[in-house]
């Protein structure tokens, strides 16, 4: 079964986080969170919105929209984009 582009590029992101041990790190204060899980809880952490991509819509290929969140941590305050296939939940069922 042939792998699409879409497929190989969250391997990628997922090799790319397994290699670092660290889900995110702020570009401006350093800080780093090791998971998403760990991300999302922090309470420092605000989401400000969704961009889309709608040009991969028009070619037909999914949004790979960006969550943007804002550090808001001391003197920090910087925004963090972050693509939103980052945050989808792997499946619960293996496929038979």
């Amino acid at each position: 079964m042939a792998h699409t582009l879409h497929e190989h590029k969250n391997q990628a992101m997922r090799t790319t986080i397994e290699k670092t041990k660290t889900f995110k790190r702020c570009t401006l204060c350093g800080k780093e969170w090791e998971t998403r899980e760990k991300f999302l809880a922090d309470t420092e952490i605000r989401l400000d919105g969704y961009q889309w991509n709608y040009l991969k819509v028009i070619d037909g290929m999914p949004p790979d929209g960006v969550l943007v969140f804002t550090h808001s941590s001391g003197g920090c305050g910087t925004s963090l984009a972050l693509a939103a296939r980052l945050f989808k939940r792997e499946s619960v069922h293996k496929q038979t």
